[in-house]
């Protein structure tokens, strides 16, 4: 009965995580046409969101690091860059093996771009696979996602005209570096 309770727990978790990301691009299509800008530090959304996700690492015994140079301000939209990176983050932790460590990385650019990476230590990217990973629905199948949080950043990056490169890092697992521009004010 247990193991019945908890496969249906696991099931209805699952369903709600895929609505709530049906949602979230439902929301996020026609509002990102039509972008809410705004100039603020890019350090501080980032502490923000690793700090909402501490207690699933701490759970799941993945140290969360952030590496940043001097304070970055950018003039994008703040909410679709917390998307972005909430799913980003998320994806590391559900591929991130336990006693692992998943860094971000954040460097202002001189053109005035930020590069913002999370890297995580998990079974990294096919490359037969890596066009695919930005496709709706698609999973490699190591995770419990719905195969959405990637197509939902690429969307996102897309409409700030900004870029999103996945490659294997040299802790094993995948590298996600994202190129956000400063649009301008």
């Amino acid at each position: 009965r247990l193991e019945a309770l908890d496969f249906l727990v696991h099931g209805v978790d699952r369903a709600a995580r895929l609505a709530s990301q049906l949602l979230t691009m439902a929301r996020l299509e026609p509002r990102l046409e039509v972008s809410q800008l705004q100039t603020f530090e890019l350090n501080t959304l980032v502490r923000e969101e690793m700090a909402e996700l501490t207690p699933l690492a701490l759970e799941k015994r993945v140290d969360l690091v952030f590496e940043a140079g001097d304070d970055c301000v950018i003039h994008s939209d703040p909410s679709a860059i917390t998307i972005a990176l909430q799913n980003l983050l998320t994806n590391a932790l559900n591929f991130a093996p336990p006693a692992s460590e998943i860094r971000v990385m954040l460097n202002r650019q001189e053109d005035g771009s930020a590069h913002l990476s999370v890297e995580d230590a998990g079974p990294g990217i096919d490359e037969k696979q890596k066009a695919r990973l930005f496709e709706r629905f698609y999973s490699q199948g190591h995770s419990n996602g719905a195969g959405l949080g990637l197509a939902i950043v690429d969307m996102i990056v897309r409409k700030l005209e900004s870029s999103l490169h996945l490659r294997n890092s040299a802790q094993g697992g995948l590298c996600a570096e994202l190129r956000l521009k400063s649009r301008t004010a």
